[in-house]
């Protein structure tokens, strides 16, 4: 009789831990990801940085997606409001580089303000914006669920890969940091910081020509641990703001 109470206390005990997570359980979970009314917040003057590219979040709203196996992975954040704004910093490390931005953008130097943005993350980046969020906006997180779930749900898709590669690895990963960003002079383009990248920073944009896709690299380099260091916006950075 005793053996029958140990064998079910151990049927019990197993059943009791949680299934284990597989890469299809996550890519399902990212297929099927949705916004979190619940965690939406009004942004008033939130930073952060990215490989020394610089992100000034002046006023607007930002809403968490909910959790893909256990973690945060998505956010969008909006300044489409009276007063809202955006900003984006960063200065390429060398000559070329520069060279490469202003052919681009005609600056050689990025100083865009935005009024959105849709970020996919497996790093810190969500950890790092709820330090400096306090306002929680359930109303507008509905808002902004029904307006942003599917352009979510496809940005996240095409790091599906990543996604679960980072949350089921058994070491620690650094990451990736992803932003789609809507520019309000340059339009839409993407900012990627992956540390396991040779050149950790690539900016870009999706064009058309003859009816065919192709991405232009603006920038991409290795990253400089010490331009991680917040500062707030210049004047002489890229222009006036």
């Amino acid at each position: 009789m005793l053996w029958r109470a140990c064998f079910a206390f151990l049927v019990s005990a197993v059943s009791a831990q949680p299934p284990l997570l597989t890469g299809l359980a996550v890519a399902q979970a990212i297929r099927g990801s949705t916004l979190d009314p619940a965690e939406c917040y009004r942004v008033r003057d939130a930073a952060f940085s990215r490989g020394g590219i610089r992100f000034y979040l002046t006023d607007g709203y930002l809403i968490f997606g909910k959790p893909i196996a256990g973690r945060v992975a998505t956010a969008v954040f909006t300044a489409e409001i009276e007063g809202g704004d955006a900003e984006l910093l960063l200065l390429p490390p060398d000559t070329s580089e520069r060279r490469s931005l202003a052919s681009y953008t005609g600056e050689p130097n990025l100083n865009e303000h935005f009024s959105a943005g849709v970020l996919v993350f497996t790093d810190s980046t969500g950890e790092e914006l709820r330090k400096s969020l306090r306002e929680r906006s359930p109303e507008m997180g509905v808002v902004l669920a029904d307006s942003w779930n599917s352009v979510t749900r496809n940005l996240a898709g095409s790091f599906e890969t990543r996604i679960a590669l980072d949350f089921l690895s058994v070491t620690p990963s650094p990451g990736v940091f992803f932003a789609a960003v809507k520019g309000k002079r340059l339009g839409n383009f993407d900012v990627v910081f992956d540390p396991r990248n040779e050149e950790q920073v690539l900016i870009g944009q999706t064009t058309f020509r003859d009816d065919r896709a192709f991405f232009d690299t603006w920038t991409s380099f290795r990253a400089n641990s010490r331009s991680e260091a917040l500062a707030p916006p210049s004047r002489g950075f890229g222009g006036e703001l």
